[in-house]
């Protein structure tokens, strides 16, 4: 049985701040006496926003308003609605996760729509991941290190 579902993935990065809306296809598998598994079996991406720079009011906070700003006009530019995602991810990133609001501005944030994932990631985690997406670690290089 598979089910669509549209989905919001909001980033507020230490620099920008992006939103992008998918809609994915989930397969759940098991049958009677197992449990139950989801996969999700396709993933479109149906609008990618441009990036932002994330507003902040100084070293020390995000602006909140400002980032739902932002959020709230690429809903707009995307035709999309908070009644029409079903779930999504809002991730803050880098040094904005050490910010004293991030975690007041994540709840908000993921409030805009759907069964939101809520994720806090600093700047060791974002760094690793900039690694992997640029493929540091299946390169040669760690292999000779």
């Amino acid at each position: 049985m598979s089910e669509i579902m549209l989905s919001a993935g909001i980033d507020i990065g230490t620099t920008t701040t992006q939103v992008i809306f998918s809609r994915l296809t989930l397969e759940k598998s098991g049958g009677f006496g197992t449990v139950p598994e989801i996969h999700v079996t396709n993933r479109e991406v149906i609008y990618k926003g441009k990036p932002h720079f994330t507003p902040l009011i100084n070293n020390e906070l995000i602006d909140s308003t400002g980032v739902g700003e932002i959020i709230e006009n690429e809903y707009a530019s995307a035709g999309m609605s908070p009644e029409k995602i079903e779930t999504g991810a809002v991730i803050i990133t880098g040094e904005t996760a050490r910010k004293r609001n991030a975690r007041e501005v994540s709840e908000t944030v993921s409030r805009t729509a759907g069964d939101f994932v809520v994720a806090s990631c600093g700047p060791d985690l974002e760094s690793f991941l900039a690694g992997k997406g640029a493929g540091a670690d299946i390169s040669d290089f760690y292999n000779i290190c």
